[in-house]
């Protein structure tokens, strides 16, 4: 839904930044209900300051194409390490796996707990927690991106089914079922990348997107303990009840996650 550049911003004085922009494709930009609802996104998230969250510096409007100014991360997503770990045949090393779960579940806690100036609840929820939208940096933070979008892809998932197409595999049983959705949603998603990072083996996979959707509402997930027996056997429990079908089941924030 958008192409992604490198580039700087210029200021006075010789001041230099880089940054990361986000450049909403034009058909896109052509639908103003989803224009709207990227601009109330995008104002949401120009006010999270969080080291595991990337910060929105700007959004606007050149002619008809409406960009986000990012952070610029010096790093790789965590799709394109956990493939490398495939190819590689080199696990996915258990302290770095959940050194990175516990930098998502605190940017997402920290996401899900802002409120408006005056103090009433924005009930965020990201929608889209990925592997794509985890970054790793090469200074060892993990940081969530793209809240700013989350809630308006979604929306524009109705009219184009391949929207998220690669990303259905993450979403929790009630987004694949078209509920209404709360904090606990992001949990299960995170709870799909925690799984992946330890067996280096995709939770819910199949050949077409309807079927993969009939997996994730099933939630039918293999034992940690039979795919790798090598874990520690308390890590389980906090796994599979990030990974309940059920969202009373689950954590009730990232918080706790974490």
């Amino acid at each position: 839904m958008a192409e992604i550049y490198r580039a700087k911003l210029i200021g006075e004085g010789g001041f230099t930044k880089l940054v990361a922009l986000k450049r909403i494709l034009e058909n896109f930009s052509d639908e103003d209900e989803f224009v709207s609802m990227l601009a109330d996104e995008a104002r949401i998230a120009v006010t999270m300051t969080h080291e595991n969250v990337v910060q929105v510096f700007d959004y606007g409007r050149v002619k008809n194409l409406h960009y986000i100014a990012m952070e610029f991360i010096r790093g790789k997503d965590l799709g394109k390490i956990l493939r490398r770990c495939v190819v590689s045949k080199v696990p996915f090393p258990l302290e770095h796996a959940l050194y990175v779960a516990i930098g998502a579940a605190k940017g997402l806690a920290y996401a899900h707990a802002r409120t408006d100036d005056l103090g009433n609840p924005l009930h965020v929820v990201h929608r889209d927690v990925s592997p794509q939208n985890l970054i790793i940096s090469y200074t060892g933070e993990a940081k969530v991106v793209d809240f700013g979008i989350a809630r308006a892809a979604n929306k524009i998932l109705k009219t184009q089914a391949d929207v998220l197409k690669g990303k259905v595999g993450y979403m929790s049983p009630e987004q694949a079922a078209g509920q209404d959705l709360d904090n606990r949603s992001d949990i299960f998603s995170l709870g799909i990348l925690i799984y992946e990072m330890l067996t280096l083996r995709r939770l819910f996979h199949a050949d077409s997107n309807v079927v993969t959707l009939r997996l994730i509402q099933e939630a039918q997930v293999p034992p940690l303990g039979r795919v790798a027996p090598e874990l520690p056997p308390n890590l389980e429990g906090v796994v599979m009840k990030a990974l309940a079908r059920d969202r009373e089941e689950r954590y009730s924030d990232a918080r706790a996650l974490q």
